[in-house]
């Protein structure tokens, strides 16, 4: 049974190759070198495409090339698959076309986490603003019971706003694995400088929660333990500058004293 389909096959082969007139392979051979011609017009313009805009532009030519190599396949395959010649030619041709894709998509996450990434630097340099009148507004409806509704809306659009910052935050420490830095030290500049922005504005959103009604008493009480911790701090301070001052001075003692002794020395007469 196996002799009998490996002998069919053969056959197949055989007549394929036999029913090939060379009229034919010289048309699908010209016709490769139409699409061989298209692809480095394709080549030299993903190379030009700098922009998301010029992708999509690509993207359609190379959607229209696929489609048409489809059906010219298709329609051609037997032909294409009896000759060693055309078959290896059509190899070619679809490895440069998977490869300008692959090109074309590589390009475009690179470009759109580049865009991702300087919209959250965008997104966070206008909120500073806006995260400062909520402090103020939050601190204001917080002094009295009567505005404890008020608070709760202006913390409540604040928890609102943070969810955003910290969405475009976490988006652009992924996107920025896939920017083309020009070297790791921009990469790193670039993420230091996010992430203090990021910072601030958390900043802004801890101290905006952290906003409740308390009693007058209460204030006074906290107002005092504040001032009673930087007072502690001063004096452990203080009294750290002083031991190192008296450190100072002890080795400047130290020093005159050795120098005295020496000057004595010089003194004694020799015998």
């Amino acid at each position: 049974m196996k002799r009998l389909l490996l002998t069919a096959l053969s056959l197949l082969a055989f007549l394929t190759a036999f029913s090939q007139r060379p009229g034919e392979i010289e048309s699908v051979a010209d016709r490769f070198d139409e699409y061989d011609a298209e692809l480095k017009n394709l080549t030299k313009k993903i190379g030009r495409a700098n922009d998301l805009a010029a992708l999509d532009d690509f993207d359609k030519s190379l959607a229209d090339l696929n489609t048409r190599w489809d059906l010219y396949y298709q329609s051609s395959a037997a032909l294409i698959g009896g000759n060693k010649t055309l078959l290896d030619a059509c190899t070619q041709l679809m490895a440069v076309k998977d490869d300008l894709g692959q090109k074309a998509a590589d390009k475009r996450l690179a470009l759109q986490s580049q865009a991702d990434f300087e919209e959250a630097g965008r997104f966070m340099a206008g909120k500073d603003s806006l995260y400062r009148r909520l402090l103020k507004s939050a601190k204001r409806y917080s002094q009295i019971q009567m505005t404890a509704a008020q608070l709760k809306k202006v913390q409540g659009k604040e928890q609102l706003l943070t969810a955003q910052l910290d969405q475009r935050y976490s988006a652009a420490q992924a996107a920025s694995e896939n920017i083309k830095w020009k070297t790791p030290k921009e990469k790193e500049e670039a993420l230091s400088e996010l992430e203090e922005k990021y910072l601030n504005l958390k900043n802004y959103s801890a101290q905006i929660q952290e906003c409740q009604y308390k009693p007058f008493i209460e204030r006074i009480r906290d107002w005092l333990m504040s001032f009673a911790a930087v007072a502690v701090i001063l004096m452990f301070a203080n009294m750290v500058q002083g031991k190192i001052q008296a450190a100072k001075q002890m080795k400047e003692n130290m020093k005159k004293m050795q120098e005295q002794l020496h000057k004595n020395d010089d003194e004694i007469p020799s015998i």
